[in-house]
């Protein structure tokens, strides 16, 4: 039988044997990065990959260089191992976030040739948009075993209940071609079978791994982003790492700011990302009058000494899967703020593991962070178990452990349909 391979088509493009080595590929761009230099890029990516390259987040950077717009944090990691890892990377599929047929149909088509064409045994897809046009190629082609990754709902609270019910109903559609259906977190799993979108036998949950080598090793520097931003080492950093968009709702932290600011003045809140909502939240800056107050850093190829700065991490997302960047704060036992949306609370205990507050509510986050800053001997012990969670529950290893395991029983699942 041709070697198990899974496909990671969508916003994870890489390859998995069925064997304890991975490759997570978490990279994308829009449609102004233009195609030689898409090449350029897979190409210094496939190299690291040959060379055991650990982590190359500096793609961001020539992505931004290049005029485009990488929509999410790179993390690619190479797990050691003395086996052959098989990996494609697709450089000519476009897809956008956005509902737009013609380009959708023309992404669907690509997959579909690529599906075809190299004959996989197992197609695992990942996110809403691309994981929906992946698995119809995937079954049109009638491949037996399709695998998918919800990292967050298609649909949320805050969308009109039309919209809601659609995005529902299609979900409930996909899950029929889909032989297993993965949940980052087991909240996200009840919710999965309670809007009986998939029966509860489809579904398991594997938490989202993060690599903690590179939080504990690499250059770091206390007080050099203070000196970025021309602080005082008294100045207390709330820090926010995401996309500046709607689902992250960067706006709310910005209006919490005058709540915080006049309870405690040394404060200095970091952006760490960039998006469609961006002139908007300047507007809103200016408008309050926080210009010193906020720096928006755009994106960054040094997250994780970046956190070690901060001395609050928020999350205001309206709606989160589970929250990556909450995940990797958590590990550097930087106190933490979040809304309590989704699979969030699975990671933060109200007092516990950090403040829940409620999202889309500005007061509210001020006053989860005026607490965290007032107490801070309550905050250092919610981060030590923050910390103690995350590094019991959250590492790659035990992730791609519990992927492989889930490959190694549908490849015999596969042995026996082929012996038929």
């Amino acid at each position: 039988m041709q070697e198990v391979i899974t496909n990671i088509l969508g916003i994870f493009l890489g390859a998995l044997l069925g064997i304890p080595a991975g490759l997570a590929l978490n990279h994308a761009w829009d449609k102004r990065v233009d195609a030689s230099r898409r090449k350029q890029l897979l190409s210094a990516l496939k190299g690291a990959v040959d060379k055991n390259g650990y982590l190359i987040e500096q793609i961001h950077e020539w992505v931004s260089k290049s005029g485009g717009t990488p929509f999410f944090n790179l993390d690619l990691t190479l797990l050691e191992s003395t086996a052959t890892i098989k990996y494609d990377l697709l450089a000519d599929i476009d897809l956008c976030r956005e509902i737009d047929f013609r380009r959708d149909i023309l992404a669907f088509w690509s997959l579909y040739k690529h599906i075809r064409e190299n004959r996989y045994d197992i197609v695992h897809t990942h996110s809403s948009k691309p994981g929906a046009i992946a698995r119809l190629a995937a079954w049109c082609l009638h491949y037996p075993i399709i695998i998918h990754t919800i990292h967050g709902f298609s649909f949320h609270d805050f969308m009109p209940s039309w919209k809601r019910f659609f995005f529902i109903l299609i979900e409930k559609a996909l899950s029929v071609i889909t032989d297993k259906i993965i949940t980052v977190s087991k909240l996200n799993l009840r919710k999965l079978v309670s809007l009986r979108i998939a029966p509860l036998h489809k579904c398991v949950n594997i938490y989202s791994g993060i690599s903690f080598k590179k939080f504990d090793y690499g250059n770091y520097h206390r007080g050099k982003l203070r000196r970025q931003l021309g602080v005082n080492n008294e100045t207390k950093i709330i820090g926010m790492v995401g996309r500046l968009s709607y689902q992250k709702s960067p706006e709310t932290l910005i209006q919490a700011l005058p709540i915080v600011v006049e309870n405690i003045h040394n404060i200095h809140v970091v952006l760490v990302g960039d998006g469609e909502l961006r002139p908007m939240v300047e507007d809103l800056i200016k408008q309050l009058l926080l210009q010193e107050k906020v720096t928006i850093l755009g994106f960054r190829n040094d997250i994780p000494s970046l956190l070690k700065e901060f001395d609050i991490y928020v999350l205001s997302s309206i709606y989160e899967g589970l929250g990556r960047s909450l995940t990797e704060a958590m590990y550097c036992k930087v106190p933490v703020v979040a809304t309590e949306v989704e699979g969030v609370p699975e990671l933060v205990k109200n007092h516990e593991t950090g403040i829940l507050v409620p999202p889309d509510d500005a007061t509210f986050l001020a006053n989860g962070v005026i607490y965290l800053l007032e107490h801070p001997d309550k905050a250092r012990i919610m981060a030590q178990k923050a910390h103690d969670k995350v590094t019991l529950n959250f590492g790659i290893e035990k992730m791609i452990e519990d992927i492989d395991e889930l490959y190694h029983s549908y490849a015999k699942k596969f042995r026996r349909l082929k012996l038929k």
